[in-house]
């Protein structure tokens, strides 16, 4: 974790949050699905956590869930 920021709940579920991170692993660019918000992306396991408290309040966020 790079950093701690709060963020508005219905950016998280905003269609215009949605984006792609590209992220290196051995040496291959992979793409995972995030959330954008102003200069930060929240992706990986804090995209899975936000998730799962999603399907607690609404069926899924914008972005989806990582591989």
């Amino acid at each position: 974790m790079a950093d701690v920021f709060w963020v508005p709940l219905r950016h998280l579920f905003a269609a215009s949050a949605a984006t792609e991170l590209d992220y290196p692993i051995g040496g291959v660019a992979t793409t995972f699905p995030g959330i954008q918000f102003r200069d930060q992306v929240i992706w990986g396991l804090t995209l899975n956590v936000l998730n799962s408290f999603a399907d607690i309040v609404r069926p899924h966020l914008t972005a989806g869930t990582t591989p």
